[in-house]
C-alpha cells in the first residue's frame, strides 16, 4: 500500500529574521531591599525599561544556596512586584548555586518574559549579587526608518512604539509580549 503522497514535499528553512540578543540593560541604582520569609532579604532591581527577554545574574554564593527570581512589569503602590496581572501563572525561576570560587552566572535560556523589575531572594546577601542585566531578545529586523521632532511626548511615543514592536516580534509576531 502506498502511504506516501505522490507529490514530493520539500522542506525549507525558515525565512524569518533570526531571533537574537538585540540589547542589554543593566539594573539602575541600588536594589530595593525587602523583608522576606525566614529572615531572608529580597532585592528588587529596576532595569529602567520594560523589555522582553531573560535575566542574567552574576552571583557569588555558597554551594547549595537556592535563589528565586521573579519578574514584573511594574511595582505596586507599596513598592512590591505587581503580579496580579499574572493571575495564577507565578512563573519564578529557581537556581541552586554551585559555590564556584570565581562566581557563576544564571541566565535561563528556555523562557522569555516581559518585565522591568526583577526580584532576587534566597540565602544570599546583596554583596553576593555582582550584577543583574536584562538580555533583550527580538527578531533581528533592520531599522528602515526613524522619527524625531521637537515635541518630547511624540518622541517618547515613538520610543515606546519601537520597544513594543521589538517585544512583539520574536520570530512570530504576537499581540502581547
Amino acid at each position: 500500500v502506498d502511504v506516501l503522497p505522490r507529490k514530493a514535499l520539500l522542506l525549507a528553512a525558515t525565512t524569518s529574521a533570526p531571533v537574537r540578543v538585540v540589547d542589554r540593560l543593566d539594573a539602575v541604582g541600588e536594589p530595593r531591599r525587602r523583608a522576606g520569609a525566614n529572615g531572608q532579604l529580597r532585592f528588587i532591581y529596576d532595569l529602567h525599561q520594560n523589555m522582553v527577554g531573560r535575566i542574567r545574574v552574576k552571583i557569588r554564593a555558597a554551594r547549595g544556596a537556592l535563589i528565586q527570581v521573579r519578574y514584573a512589569e511594574r511595582l505596586d503602590e507599596h513598592g512590591e512586584l505587581h503580579t496580579a496581572n499574572l493571575r495564577s501563572a507565578a512563573a519564578p525561576d529557581f537556581y541552586t548555586c554551585s559555590g564556584a570560587k570565581d562566581g557563576e552566572v544564571f541566565e535561563p535560556r528556555f523562557a522569555l518574559r516581559g518585565f522591568q523589575f526583577v526580584e532576587i531572594s534566597g540565602k544570599v546577601d546583596v554583596n553576593a549579587i555582582e550584577s543583574v542585566t536584562g538580555i533583550v531578545i527580538g527578531s533581528a529586523l533592520p531599522l528602515i526608518g526613524e522619527f524625531q521632532c521637537d515635541h518630547a511626548l511624540l518622541n517618547q511615543l515613538q520610543h515606546n512604539i519601537q520597544w513594543s514592536q521589538r517585544g512583539s516580534f520574536i520570530d512570530i509576531p504576537m499581540d502581547c509580549p
